[in-house]
């Protein structure tokens, strides 16, 4: 019997990591918008100098299932460590019984030819889904996405979704960046060493302290949404580019316990190359990073308050994924990705993270697991037809719910599980939400 429960316990912890390992590569489609972490290098200080500077790699096949999929089954794989050793790539493709095919591919923080600042981060999807949800419904009033829209209110149907977006990451010769713009965090069992945390607390100025980016990134997406109401498919296109600019002064930005990050964006959609509505929209997002210290049975305990508001400068709005939108992995959990858009959105989010001492996957040879973080969420927000402080914060949307992370191979996977009024979502990444 010992032995019996002693191999079970084993092949779930396997599966366990297995899965958190699949979710690092599977991740980053759910918001192409969202920032990655670095340029930067990660240093186990209880290791050879020779140990990290080798390049880490993964490929795993995986399979999962999904009422708009079916039973799916593919293959990830990452390597990093190039250039200097901040470079990554990553790609998956999956297929499923229900002809899905999807492949996606990235490439994060490449250093440019003949530069030292400028860094490039690329993703490219190309899918076909037998049940793509699009919520938008011109002929309906409230139209669908609206804040008193139905969850009906949608274009559903065989679909498809291509996209690609280019990053171009520029390191201003400010704070940490000041002499290199390749940032070195010394880490000790997945956290930085009280040493660094402590330079970080220096004070809110970016020519001081922090890492500041100027991001300029163009973009290209296209779907396509087979309703089947007898006017053929609904087209969905939208190119253009944002122009931002990000600070970031927290200790660890993979997974901040103190400090903030800011980021203004201005985006503009063009009308010539997809026969749509050019458009513009502005962007502010805000997070702040409180650390409760350790206790007895923690490393780490965080409280995480995040903000951000966005809106609409122009006439026409955005496609459904640009803009004031709700809904999806970083923004309203607990809906339908894009569940809602308009022309003005607000939101908040606060963030309990609790990293145990306890780490029952610590000692296993295929991967090294450094931490596990429990976290426990609440959410809410709203969009409106026009940015009013009065309107935004009335008949709000909430959700709620927990997540899982895990810090495998030096790289972050989590898993959240949202629930809200209107339905209740899985959400997988390789990011924290914000």
């Amino acid at each position: 019997m010992q032995y019996f429960i002693k191999t079970y316990r084993t092949k779930v912890i396997l599966l366990a990591t297995i899965a958190f390992c699949c979710l690092l590569f599977t991740g980053p489609l759910s918001h192409a918008q969202q920032p990655t972490f670095g340029p930067a290098l990660l240093h186990d200080v209880d290791q050879p100098e020779e140990k990290n500077k080798e390049k880490r790699s993964l490929i795993m096949p995986y399979a999962f299932r999904s009422d708009q999929i079916g039973f799916a089954g593919g293959i990830a794989a990452s390597m990093s460590g190039f250039q200097d050793g901040q470079m990554s790539i990553a790609g998956t493709a999956y297929a499923s019984g229900k002809e899905a095919l999807s492949f996606i591919g990235s490439v994060s923080n490449a250093r440019m030819p003949f530069t030292d600042r400028l860094f490039l981060d690329f993703i490219t999807l190309d899918g076909t889904y037998p049940d793509l949800w699009v919520y938008d419904a011109p002929q309906e009033d409230p139209r669908g996405g609206s804040n008193d829209s139905q969850k009906s209110d949608r274009y559903r149907g065989r679909g498809i979704d291509n996209m690609f977006e280019a990053t171009f990451k520029y390191a201003l010769p400010w704070g940490k960046a000041a002499d290199n713009p390749i940032i070195t965090y010394n880490l000790k069992d997945g956290l930085p060493v009280e040493q660094q945390t402590s330079a970080w607390d220096e004070g809110w100025n970016p020519l001081e302290n922090g890492l500041t980016y100027l991001e300029f990134t163009p973009f290209y997406r296209h779907q396509d949404v087979d309703d089947g109401d007898g006017q053929g498919k609904h087209h969905y296109k939208g190119i253009g580019a944002r122009l931002g600019i990000r600070y970031d002064n927290t200790d660890f930005p993979l997974s901040p316990s103190s400090g903030s990050k800011q980021r203004l964006q201005l985006s503009q959609g063009f009308d010539g190359l997809t026969h749509s509505d050019a458009w513009t929209s502005l962007e502010f997002e805000y997070g702040k990073f409180f650390s409760l210290g350790e206790s007895d049975m923690a490393r780490q305990r965080v409280i995480a308050l995040g903000f951000w508001t966005s809106a609409v400068a122009s006439d026409q709005k955005p496609p459904p994924w640009e803009g004031a939108t709700l809904g999806g992995r970083y923004r309203m959990r607990g809906f339908d990705d894009n569940r809602f858009w308009d022309k003005a959105a607000i939101y908040y989010s606060a963030e309990y993270r609790y990293i145990p001492k306890w780490n029952p996957l610590k000692d296993l040879k295929i991967v090294k697991v450094d931490w596990l973080q429990f976290i426990l969420f609440g959410e809410m927000g709203r969009v409106a037809p026009r940015w009013s402080l009065t309107e935004l914060h009335t008949d709000m949307k909430y959700d709620a719910g927990f997540g899982l992370a895990a810090f495998v191979n030096k790289y972050l996977g989590r898993m959240d599980w949202a629930f809200s009024g209107e339905s209740w979502h899985v959400r997988v990444g390789v990011s924290q939400s914000f």
